[in-house]
């Protein structure tokens, strides 16, 4: 990502806040000084104050333009340049990934923003369209450490909804939804230098086309959720072969050429086919179910004493000593027998409270 001390807009802005005119800050940029990193070894190295004659000696031959109060914003200037180098220097060595966390400086921001509009002019980058600030800073970090990252649909916030929900998170329910969410994350690569809209836009229309296919009988067409699967491989694809997003000088971009053959291989376009549709659920046949008898109101039906005498007699344990002989529970007439009389237990007469003996 373009630090403050890298970004030629945030100097040019930094220049004319602390007080030189447009036609001065030109001649610094002729001059060969067009970030704040270059201003800092302008006249000594950060840290290392530069002798009063030495100074009033370079400003009147290499700016002589400069009025006292431009002089003295220049003198600014370059403290600050060199305070902010040494800043960075020491952060550099106690954090070394602090530059991940960075945020992109707004001057920097406003003018690749512009640039981007001028270079798109069929297509309105503003609105549901326009990237969110932390989109657009991610892009920046892949371009910085020159790694490429995966940037989800819901990661792909609109500056509209960045600006309404906190914690921010992109709407992914339904194609056209999860089709904004991919262009503005194409805009924001474009932003970042890391991949031209033409191949971009091939890439997102090839992996959309698979919507409108037709299935053969039997299969289903190709859902969303699989678009957003195959455009998740394609991603981790390029990052297991280590593909570096951020070209060699004089090369082309990277992504133009290798995002568009990941999504054309075997193992992405494998996600993409149709899936067999489910067989229909048969109903099981259940055998007819014997038919209910209505309950009575006499006391002879339904729950009358008649069934509960029955149920009480099912329900009478014979003790084992009796069973294995043949013993019963019961006379034949219905009576019931005490068992402890039948084990030579019960000393009673001829009946007692368990049953008869």
């Amino acid at each position: 990502m373009v630090s403050v001390l890298d970004s030629e807009a945030h100097f040019e802005r930094k220049a004319k806040a602390a007080g030189i005119t447009d036609p001065n800050v030109a001649v610094l940029k002729n001059r060969g000084f067009k970030t704040l990193s270059q201003i800092a070894y302008m006249v000594s190295q950060p840290g290392v104050p530069m002798p009063e004659a030495d100074f009033a000696t370079f400003c009147s031959t290499h700016f002589a333009s400069f009025s006292i109060q431009e002089i003295s914003s220049l003198r600014r200037l370059i403290f600050e340049s060199q305070t902010l180098t040494v800043a960075s220097l020491r952060l550099q060595v106690s954090d070394p990934d602090a530059s991940s966390k960075q945020k992109m400086p707004e001057a920097e921001r406003d003018v690749r923003l512009e640039n981007l509009r001028r270079s798109l002019p069929g297509i309105t980058v503003e609105g549901h369209l326009e990237p969110a600030r932390c989109l657009l800073d991610a892009a920046a970090r892949i371009e910085a450490s020159n790694q490429i990252v995966y940037l989800a649909p819901e990661k792909c916030v609109s500056r509209l909804c960045e600006e309404a929900a906190d914690p921010v998170e992109a709407p992914t329910n339904g194609a056209m939804a999860v089709f904004d969410a991919l262009r503005r994350r194409g805009l924001a690569l474009c932003f970042a230098n890391l991949i031209h809209w033409p191949n971009y836009e091939r890439y997102l229309n090839t992996l959309f086309h698979h919507l409108h296919r037709e299935a053969k009988p039997g299969y289903l067409k190709c859902t969303i959720r699989q678009l957003v699967e195959a455009d998740r491989l394609c991603w981790s694809r390029l990052i297991e072969q280590n593909v570096k997003p951020r070209p060699n000088p004089g090369d082309p971009l990277p992504l133009d050429s290798q995002l568009q053959a990941t999504l054309e291989s075997y193992d992405v376009s494998f996600e993409l086919m149709p899936l067999p549709q489910q067989p229909p659920k048969r109903k099981e046949s259940w055998p007819d179910r014997a038919p209910k008898v209505p309950k009575g109101t006499s006391k002879g039906q339904g729950q009358g004493k008649g069934k509960g005498k029955g149920k009480a007699r099912s329900m009478i344990k014979i003790p084992r000593g009796i069973r294995s002989k043949g013993g019963t529970a019961e006379t034949p007439d219905g009576s019931r027998i005490c068992f402890d009389y039948s084990l030579g237990e019960c000393k009673l007469g001829d009946a007692c409270t368990k049953g008869k003996h």
